[in-house]
């Protein structure tokens, strides 16, 4: 195809660079705020997130949005959200990288300065792609909440803290690591949730529901 004309007032793509390298601001918080953490995983991630590939992912993302499937080719009724294989490497690249639940994991905070380093590890993430952050503020949000159900804690906490992410569905026990979503039933939830329903009850199959008056 032939130009038709110059293009000269663009800068060129901001990629393949590393985004916790180039952040001053953030490394003086860090030696400020976490003396002596050992900043090599940021900068790490900040070349991830930096890179070409991922702002690539970062786009396709959001260009195929998650699609119904009602039916399998067959015929069978399936009623799965598929999402791109983008969505699934942007949401693989932030729980490695402890976004989630991992700064409440008791290694984690042997370390110290867990979730300063979260943090800092979080800010470098939004810069590639914020979407998929939602429910990995989620997850991170709902560990410590589930501590006032021994039950339910004892049985999540250690996948909602794994650097593991495993898009198959089937049964969370069957999963390395889980992240969490939040479901809306209340009737100004806006959009179709207006329309949900929901009502829980024990079943008395687990200890789940002991600490629930």
């Amino acid at each position: 195809m032939a130009a038709t004309h110059d293009v000269f007032n663009q800068v060129t793509p901001l990629a393949d660079v590393n985004l916790f390298a180039g952040n001053q601001a953030l490394q003086d918080a860090l030696k400020f705020n976490a003396p002596g953490l050992n900043t090599a995983p940021l900068a790490a991630l900040g070349q991830l997130a930096g890179s070409a590939a991922m702002q690539n992912h970062a786009r396709l993302a959001n260009v195929h949005t998650p699609e119904l499937r009602t039916h399998d080719r067959l015929g069978h009724r399936i009623d799965e959200v598929e999402f791109h294989p983008s969505y699934h490497a942007l949401m693989a690249a932030a729980t490695e990288a402890g976004l989630h639940g991992t700064p409440y994991a008791p290694d984690e905070q042997a370390s110290g300065h867990a979730h300063v380093k979260r943090a800092a590890a979080f800010q470098l993430f939004t810069e590639l792609e914020p979407s998929v952050l939602c429910p990995i503020s989620m997850t991170y949000a709902v560990t410590p909440a589930l501590r006032d159900n021994p039950a339910i804690f004892k049985d999540w906490a250690p996948r909602l803290a794994a650097r593991a992410y495993d898009p198959a569905l089937k049964p969370w026990r069957d999963k390395p690591g889980v992240t969490m979503g939040m479901g809306m039933t209340e009737k100004q939830g806006g959009s179709d949730v207006r329309a949900n329903t929901t009502r829980a009850v024990h079943d008395g199959r687990d200890a789940w529901g002991s600490a629930i008056g």
